[in-house]
């Protein structure tokens, strides 16, 4: 555990001080063009992510690692045609769809979000980057159906799986997909009997970045789920 400014070593609390995270050259290169749009948002929410309730105080030394990056990882399992449908249910902070849509201008992003207050401030950083590619709805997913399916849909610490594919199935189009960022509990739950009711194909990737990405392996492992619907 490290030892805020006073010595005490609790770890570092709401309004301490911090050093925020510098993207290395690596980071740089992957983002490409869409960088210059991700790096203001992870300065956005240096800047207010702790202040708004979006993030832990132990998140803030690590918003590049622990969030933009590892919300990059579902990249590879977006529609590689363009004007594809993307839902990205119980968005928070806007993770990963913020990223997903700075990164993939030609896709259509839906950010669902049932909390007024988040749901401000993805509107905010959707302005302040000018995305005109998302569209934010304060609903939570269930309020969705019904109203359209995505050929995609994400979640990031959302639910188990078992739950998230009975909240989500409705909204997923026909051959569509539900990518779900997990932690190492993934294989378990995707184990659990009760999934095999919605899932007919399942794709489980891990993916560990380079290691010059990363401070530590827990830091950057990330574990995407895909679930392909029919």
């Amino acid at each position: 555990m490290s030892e805020n400014l006073n010595g005490t070593g609790r770890g570092r609390q709401v309004g301490d001080p911090f050093v925020p995270e510098e993207p290395t050259q690596a980071v740089r290169d992957f983002f490409g063009p869409a960088f210059s749009d991700v790096a203001e948002y992870a300065r956005m929410l240096e800047e207010e992510g702790e202040l708004r309730g979006l993030l832990g105080p132990r998140d803030m030394e690590r918003i590049w690692s622990r969030h933009i990056v590892n919300s990059a990882a579902v990249l590879d399992f977006m529609p590689r045609k363009e004007g594809r449908e993307v839902l990205d249910v119980g968005s928070g902070s806007g993770l990963p769809g913020i990223v997903i849509a700075a990164c993939r201008p030609d896709l259509h992003i839906h950010l669902a979000e049932p909390m007024a207050r988040r749901v401000e401030w993805l509107e905010e950083v959707v302005e302040g980057l000018g995305l005109d590619n998302v569209t934010v709805h304060q609903a939570r997913a269930e309020e969705l159906r019904g109203k359209g399916k995505a050929d995609v849909v994400t979640a990031r610490a959302v639910a188990n799986m078992s739950k998230l594919v009975r909240m989500t199935s409705k909204l997923i189009a026909p051959g569509g997909s539900l990518v779900a960022l997990k932690g190492r509990r993934a294989p378990i739950e995707w184990t659990r009997p009760r999934l095999s009711y919605a899932v007919t194909t399942c794709v489980p990737r891990y993916t560990r970045f380079p290691r010059s990405w990363r401070k530590s392996r827990r830091t950057w492992w990330s574990a995407p789920v895909s679930s392909r619907f029919c």
